[in-house]
């Protein structure tokens, strides 16, 4: 007699017990960090080399020294470009980079809509 019902053989139990199994990711570090020295944007140019993803804040330095401030920004802006990382500002004192495989999205971004 012919059927549409398929047997089940050792195969489709192995399939199955495989399916169900559940997927094993590595953690996502992220690493937070305040800038208040040069010494603290090599060591964000080692993360990011490094693959890690930083949020940065520019708070304290540039409540003291805005011009200080707008050079360490302007070092990081140029690094994350050369490796083509990625930036969000969050706020007007905090930056998340990431390396270029870690995509950071902005809630209620339109230009972020549908990707």
């Amino acid at each position: 007699m012919f059927s549409f019902r398929r047997h089940r053989n050792e195969n489709d139990e192995k399939t199955e017990r495989k399916e169900k199994e559940p997927i094993v990711l590595e953690p996502l570090e992220i690493i937070a960090l305040e800038v208040n020295s040069f010494m603290d944007i090599k060591n964000t140019v080692e993360l990011l080399e490094a693959g890690k993803t930083i949020v940065i804040s520019f708070k304290r330095i540039r409540d003291e020294d805005s011009e200080k401030a707008k050079e360490f920004l302007r070092r990081i802006l140029e690094f994350v470009k050369a490796v083509k990382g990625n930036l969000l500002a969050i706020g007007n004192d905090y930056l998340m980079i990431s390396p270029h495989w870690v995509i950071i999205k902005k809630l209620g971004d339109p230009s972020h809509q549908g990707k």
